[in-house]
């Protein structure tokens, strides 16, 4: 009886068995999206004035014609020769430019930072709790039987 006892005690001992098996994924994703923009509008405006004048200054002017046709009565006089005794010529030029430059420029920066964090975990856990081993189970089944026919042999001898 003892015996039994001890081989109950050895199955319950050698069976409870546990075993836990634990998986961690991690995923980390950034995003980091940078677009520039630039827009530059250039503008040039060019104004010249050139003005110019000239005079002339003509004095001491004579003029000799040539004497009257009888034969053409009605005919003009035709200049014979023309004496200028002063003659002053001028020139003047003046010029004015006017410039205007001007630059408008645009400059745009788009930043977005997009960051996400998975995890996931899967985990299995076996528990054996008081299931006897085979070898455990297969002793018993021999002590059973060794028992028994002891049982049966004592019995029937006599």
């Amino acid at each position: 009886m003892r015996l039994i006892v001890i081989l109950l005690f050895l199955s319950a001992l050698f069976s409870c068995r546990s075993s836990r098996q634990s998986v961690t994924d991690y995923a980390n994703t950034t995003a980091v999206v940078i677009s520039e923009i630039e827009a530059t509008h250039s503008t040039d405006d060019l104004l010249s004035l050139i003005s110019s004048s000239r005079e002339l200054n003509l004095s001491g002017i004579t003029v000799e014609f040539f004497p009257p046709d009888s034969v053409h009565p009605d005919s003009r006089g035709a200049p014979k020769s023309i004496k200028i005794e002063n003659a002053n010529a001028k020139e003047s030029t003046e010029q004015a430019t006017h410039e205007q430059a001007t630059v408008d420029e645009q400059k745009t920066v788009n930043l977005s930072a997009q960051s996400s964090t998975a995890v996931a975990e899967n985990t299995r856990t076996d528990n054996d709790l008081l299931r006897p081993a085979d070898w455990v189970v297969f002793f018993l089944i021999l002590s059973a039987i060794i028992i028994i026919s002891l049982i049966y042999f004592i019995k029937y001898r006599k």
